[in-house]
């Protein structure tokens, strides 16, 4: 009977390894045919080219409520507007000529458009021009022609909308008119109208016409466009009383409909977006009551380049965030799909061998993830918006979410107290810069980062000080960190310097692989990693001898000497940093590594100086802390320095008038308000006791989400803002509101967070299950490894140079 019973139990796990296995089977099948899917199937040949577009001229709002628009921008749903300057307008018109046919409307957007091509020079230009004529404006060989035609009745603009004449420099051709007819057209205007435009529009074929041999978007991109202007929502209250008894509501309803209809059975389209930019705002009209205002001009002339011009950037990264741009069917991006193959490869054969299905989970999160971040921000089934630019919004969300933070408050760990102080007769004395608290403090400053990313303040010199000076922190945390470390441990294995840099950058490196960026463009993980290898070197002794506070003191030093003096050697840097990228793959700009190491240069030297004294000299803290008398003078001394060193920074830091003045102090300017923050914060042992444990959950996933913000919360490799385009769409969202005084882009907002968030907490814990994986082994093993891991960057190099990286 026992016999019996073992045989039945050995099969039964038998079974168990058998089921388990043919699981993980199953999902490494699903796993590759998703991968399979998203790199060459449906998903990257999903092309909302026709809605983006019709998005671009049709809907659109302002990003706030004011009425002047004067620092508001326009933005359509579900695309970003490309900014166009003199070199993309002149890139997009190809020494070809532009168009414009009508009346002052259409002339306003002439001058918008020339102000584009050639700069402030063509507002002179347009304040000596007439009026009521015909206008050229000439750069270089590329050219706009504006011709008066109210009526759209001269010979030359029936020579300019025939399109059946092949014009290789005609570029586009923009038309506006009505006005004149509801103005001076009597009770006939309406039927006049309608045959004028039946007049005009005759030789321009429509979309759906067969003898224009058009078959969807790719050859109707090689017709020349015809673009009308609608007439804006007039300011009747400014209209003198002739103006006013013609240029009537009803009138110009007639108008727009009859557009409308035009639009719908030819192929004039219709910037009805230019139209909506003055609803409900009469701050956008001049004061005469017709025309509109020079930042809305601007704007108009914007979203007009932007339908024309955008196809110039097929083929690029661009491409998934810009309106009115076809998708390239020729990219594909089976690197995703060879990644996949190799990572699920490798989890299959663990599992197969050793039942590591928790490796197998980790290993299909991490891939999950990375193919997540291409699917939004590198095809276009997600949408991109530009950023919301507030300050007001920044501050409250900043303030805000740091009182929710403190909201939930944590005694630290026993294992974070003082071992001299453990069993005493006394109160356990809490270390300073303990890791709850460190983690507390990377978590705060992750927030405050993430929201000036997301709100746009790069612009704003005291938002952009505060950010630099979070960054120096992290950094100060990152010397700090090490310092203690090797310390405490005395551990200078290769196992150590494996652990930590591939924890560092195995995401980054998957990303920067996966999304066609350089190493460097996540910065972060570079810094870090870099200031690790530094600290290692600042440390390092042999054997397990252990330094005296004062030759590790001389040694931080002499680092700093020679990181200095290293950083001087550009040429060195520049032939290192290309012969890695030859060689591996991601790519590093020396220039920028430089001037991102140069930036907080001190910073981290701070915190290993910190360090130093703090682990070597915690006796004679534990010492002269007993005495009650002397903590309490040395408490009121401490805070008093805090705040002179926050004031002496603030009164320093507001003498700058741009950040690129700032920059050049700030390496010496950032150890002051870190020293103070340091300082306040451990003040007391009852602050000391205590951590914010939302932000210390936040900081142990800091580096996910730095790095993951970049395209599954942020678009466009930071430039906008990630939507689902579910909620806030131009149906649901209330009509005549702004982007902040819509409830559907909160909405969005709220879930794309949460998911954020979500992600990068599963991402972190999945990545320490591969890191804990790859170093638990020894060394030679772990040399094979790290040599497979080398060979395999190098292949995915070879891969991209063929696919034309």
């Amino acid at each position: 009977m026992p016999s019996r019973l073992s045989t039945i139990n050995r099969r039964g796990r038998n079974f168990q390894a058998s089921s388990k296995v043919l699981f993980g089977m199953a999902l490494i099948t699903l796993s590759l045919v998703l991968a399979t899917v998203f790199s060459t199937g449906l998903l990257l040949n999903y092309d909302n080219y026709e809605r983006r577009c019709h998005n671009l001229l049709h809907h659109g709002r302002w990003s706030f409520a004011d009425d002047s628009v004067h620092d508001a921008r326009w933005q359509p749903y579900g695309s970003m507007l490309q900014s166009y300057d003199q070199q993309l307008t002149h890139a997009c018109l190809d020494n070809r000529t532009l168009y414009f046919i009508g009346d002052s409307t259409i002339r306003q957007v002439f001058w918008a458009t020339a102000v584009k091509l050639a700069g402030d020079g063509a507002y002179r230009a347009s304040a000596e021009a007439g009026k009521h004529e015909d206008l050229t404006y000439q750069n270089e060989a590329t050219g706009l022609e504006f011709v008066w035609d109210p009526y759209l009745n001269s010979s030359r603009a029936t020579s300019l909308l025939n399109l059946s004449q092949v014009d290789p420099q005609r570029a586009a051709v923009l038309i506006s008119s009505g006005l004149w007819h509801a103005r001076y057209g009597g009770e006939q205007f309406m039927s006049e109208y309608k045959e004028m435009l039946r007049r005009a529009l005759h030789n321009v074929p429509s979309k759906n016409d067969d003898s224009s041999s058009q078959q969807g978007n790719e050859l109707w991109l090689d017709q020349t466009p015809v673009i009308g202007v609608p007439p804006p929502h007039l300011n009747h209250d400014w209209l003198n009383p002739e103006r006013a008894a013609t240029l009537t509501k009803s009138r110009l309803s007639y108008i727009t409909s009859e557009l409308a209809a035009v639009e719908a059975s030819s192929g004039l389209e219709i910037a009805w977006a230019a139209r909506e930019m003055t609803n409900g705002r009469p701050a956008t009209i001049l004061e005469g009551g017709l025309h509109v205002t020079r930042v809305v001009a601007a704007h108009q002339a914007e979203l007009l380049l932007n339908r024309l011009c955008n196809i110039q950037f097929r083929g690029t990264n661009t491409a998934y965030s810009r309106p009115c741009v076809p998708k390239d069917h020729t990219r594909r991006s089976w690197r995703q799909v060879i990644g996949s193959v190799l990572v699920v490869y490798e989890s299959y054969r663990q599992v197969s061998h050793n039942h590591s299905w928790h490796r197998l989970r980790a290993s299909i999160s991490v891939l999950t993830i990375v193919l997540f971040c291409w699917l939004a921000d590198r095809t276009l089934v997600c949408e991109k918006t530009d950023k919301l630019i507030s300050e007001k919004l920044f501050t409250f969300a900043a303030l805000a979410s740091i009182i929710l933070g403190l909201v939930r408050v944590k005694r630290i760990p026993e294992q974070n107290v003082l071992p001299q102080t453990k069993n005493a007769n006394r109160d356990d004395t809490p270390e300073i810069l303990s890791q709850p608290q460190t983690e507390e403090w990377k978590g705060w400053m992750q927030v405050v980062i993430l929201l000036y990313h997301y709100f746009g303040m790069s612009k704003v010199l005291w938002a952009y000080q505060t950010v630099r000076v979070l960054v120096a922190s992290y950094l100060f945390l990152t010397g700090y960190g090490h310092a203690t470390y090797f310390q405490r441990t005395g551990e200078f294995s290769l196992k150590r310097v494996v652990m930590v840099l591939l924890r560092l950058n195995l995401l980054t490196c998957l990303l920067t692989i996966c999304m066609n960026n350089d190493y460097d463009f996540y910065y972060f993980p570079a810094l870090a990693s870099f200031w690790f290898l530094v600290s290692f070197a600042t440390f390092w002794a042999p054997n397990g001898r252990r330094a005296s506070s004062k030759e590790l003191v001389l040694r931080v030093l002499v680092s700093m000497c020679a990181v200095r003096m290293m950083l001087h050697w550009e040429s060195l840097l520049s032939s290192t940093f290309r012969g890695m990228g030859l060689a591996y793959g991601p790519n590093v700009d020396p220039k920028e590594f430089v001037f991102r190491v140069k930036l907080d240069m001190f910073a981290p030297y701070l915190g290993m100086l910190i360090s130093v004294a703090l682990y070597q000299n915690m006796s004679s803290y534990i010492s002269w802390s007993s005495s009650l008398r002397l903590q309490q003078i040395l408490r009121a001394i401490t805070v008093l320095a805090a705040y002179f060193l926050f004031i002496v920074y603030i009164l320093i830091a507001r003498q700058f008038s741009n950040k690129f003045t700032y920059n050049e102090y700030h390496s010496l300017l950032s150890i002051l308000p870190i020293a103070a923050y340091i300082m306040l914060r451990n003040v007391r042992q009852e602050l000391r006791r205590h951590y914010a444990s939302v932000f210390a959950s936040i900081g142990n996933v800091s580096l996910e989400l730095f790095v993951l913000q970049y395209h599954i919360w942020l678009a466009a490799d930071t430039k906008g803002l990630l939507r689902l385009g579910w909620i806030d769409t131009p149906r649901l969202a209330p009509a005549g509101k702004s982007v902040a005084g819509s409830w559907t882009f909160w909405v969005e907002s709220a879930i794309i967070t949460v998911v954020f968030f979500w992600v990068s907490s599963h991402c972190a814990h999945a990545t320490n299950t591969l890191v804990k994986w790859f170093v638990a082994a020894e060394n030679r093993i772990l040399l094979i490894r790290t040599g497979m891991a080398l060979g395999l960057l190098w292949m995915f190099n070879v891969l991209a140079y063929i696919d034309g990286r």
